[in-house]
């Protein structure tokens, strides 16, 4: 049952008289000792005088009740974030702002030591959540590997943290291997939780994860047209660097950990950026594994980019808007399936440094394979051009 219940919050005042119908994550008695201090009445067993129901999980006659008597009503967050107020008056850590006291207890409630998260859940407890860990709460409530730990954070936040999370903290989804799981297995928690609280909710703990980890936006980034997209392409834009990989989190391999790529198509279910809220004071851009079988042609949104990595992806061809990044200095396509030079490199005149390492002919790799001839076009065309062909030429 579906009601606007905005008359009832105004109502919610001293001499209010509720009743609580269902199970909550705070004890009955915490809850009525604090609004007592509001000159709040709780009645232990529905009677006349009740003013307003308080609706919590699996409640047994809320409804009926409210229909039956034309009664207010308020929800769990509702009726905790009306409260909030009461339990930030004793939360000594509310008090503190200090960067010091913040980064001390981050640094417990993260630590891979149990002992000190709980110690640090204890003084969050006890002192409350500044505002700047409330994120960093809720981030550990759905990934600390202490299930006891886990259920405290989230009866803390239900109390203390803006009342549209409540859905969010409650939901069960928790990546206790956080630090160890792929974007894959993150983006498959994220689906599974936006089935039962929606995708905008589920997007915005994947930006929670990405901030912290620096993974999770994969599942974000999926929704064209959406905020929530606009927000985690802007959170992999810095300045004037464009970074796509690390938004799509798959293997760097030019850090060392892996020699070669696997040349098969990949469906990511990621459209391509054309959608950059600012595309034009873009310099630098990183497609490095992207999996791209093919270079859209929107592409060429990106006009002012001077350096493009295009590695490791299933490459066969670029296509001839690529011209219109004619500002475009270094090129990488090293580790892609191109059997011919692209064609379109030809007009691409202010190009410094070209990489096309590990190119084989057709399917085939060959280590240190270079694409069939390179134009003697190409040398007259741009003649300051450094094109990088094995390992030593670095």
């Amino acid at each position: 049952m579906q009601l606007n219940n905005q008359k009832s919050l105004d109502n919610f005042k001293a001499g209010s008289v509720i009743f609580l119908d269902g199970d909550f994550s705070e004890n009955r008695n915490i809850i009525k000792k604090k609004l007592k201090t509001l000159g709040i009445i709780v009645k232990t067993s529905f009677e006349a005088s009740v003013t307003h129901i308080i609706v919590g999980k699996n409640p047994k006659n809320a409804w009926k009740l409210i229909k039956e008597n034309n009664l207010d009503y308020l929800d769990e967050a509702q009726l905790y974030s009306f409260i909030k107020e009461i339990d930030q008056e004793d939360k000594f850590l509310l008090q503190d702002d200090s960067q010091s006291l913040v980064d001390n207890l981050k640094d417990l409630l993260f630590s891979d030591d149990l002992t000190n998260v709980g110690l640090g859940m204890q003084l969050v407890k006890s002192g409350g959540i500044p505002e700047i860990l409330m994120e960093d709460m809720l981030l550990l409530s759905k990934t600390c590997p202490d299930a006891k730990i886990r259920a405290e954070m989230k009866k803390n936040l239900l109390t203390q943290a803006p009342a549209e999370w409540a859905e969010l903290i409650k939901d069960k989804q928790v990546i206790t291997n956080i630090k160890e799981a792929s974007n894959s297995d993150i983006r498959d928690k994220l689906r599974k939780m936006s089935t039962d609280i929606g995708m905008a909710k589920a997007a915005f703990f994947g930006m929670i994860i990405f901030k912290k980890y620096k993974k999770g936006l994969r599942f974000a980034l999926s929704f064209i047209n959406t905020q929530q997209r606009m927000e985690a392409l802007y959170a992999i834009t810095e300045g004037d660097f464009f970074d796509f990989h690390t938004g799509m989190g798959y293997t760097n391999n030019k850090d060392g950990s892996k020699s070669e790529s696997a040349f098969y198509k990949v469906v990511t279910g990621v459209p391509f950026p054309k959608d950059h809220p600012n595309p034009l004071a873009i310099k630098k851009i990183n497609f490095h594994n992207c999996k791209f079988d093919v270079l859209s042609k929107d592409i060429a949104i990106f006009a002012a980019c001077e350096e493009l990595d295009l590695s490791n992806n299933h490459l066969k061809a670029l296509p001839a808007v690529l011209s219109n990044l004619s500002q475009l200095k270094k090129l990488d396509i090293s580790w892609n399936n191109f059997s011919e030079f692209p064609e379109v490199l030809l007009k691409m005149t202010n190009l410094e440094e070209l990489n096309i390492r590990y190119n084989g002919y057709g399917m085939q790799k060959i280590p240190y394979g270079v694409p069939k001839g390179i134009p003697k076009e190409f040398y007259e065309k741009v003649p300051n051009c450094k094109i990088l062909l094995k390992k030593d030429d670095e």
